[in-house]
């Protein structure tokens, strides 16, 4: 769905590992090793399932990336809606773009290997996808709400 939702390729995860990439498919990953949070984040269609821990600092690169221009559209994937308690008090919240808050719990392979639904309700945020194809890629999945930098068109997303 993240996918279809940025035009059917990621360029760049900046938290992930191998094993987890086998699921994503992103063309380049940062692992914990390479420490994505110093590091550049440049990308077409980038997406992200942050690192516990590390939700508030990883909201704020996101944020910088994309207003800086370097990262034109990305897919936050949001392991708790308690996540976004964290991100209340940030200039730029969730709630500022097209978010989605999910019906069913989104199912994660974690570190130890086991694969399943958290206890926690999901959200997903879309930066600088136009809301007709953030809908469309996560249609039926829950509630949609498009915030004032939601994108209107696929023209203003370009």
């Amino acid at each position: 769905m993240a996918r279809t939702a940025l035009g059917g390729r990621i360029d760049l995860d900046p938290m992930s590992e191998t094993k987890f990439n086998r699921v994503v498919g992103a063309d380049r990953i940062l692992t914990k090793r390479d420490n994505g949070l110093t590091k550049p984040w440049i990308a077409e269609a980038m997406l992200i399932n942050p690192a516990g821990g590390l939700v508030v600092e990883a909201w704020r690169k996101l944020v910088a990336e994309w207003e800086s221009g370097n990262v034109q559209r990305a897919i936050w994937i949001g392991f708790s809606v308690e996540q976004l308690n964290l991100l209340a008090d940030e200039p730029r919240h969730p709630h500022d773009f097209s978010l989605l808050t999910c019906r069913k719990r989104i199912s994660f392979v974690r570190h130890d290997g086991y694969t399943g639904a958290p206890g926690h309700a999901n959200y997903v945020v879309g930066l600088g996808i136009a809301v007709a194809s953030f809908q469309h890629a996560f249609a039926g999945r829950g509630r949609f709400d498009h915030g004032s930098l939601a994108v209107q068109s696929a023209r203003s997303a370009a």
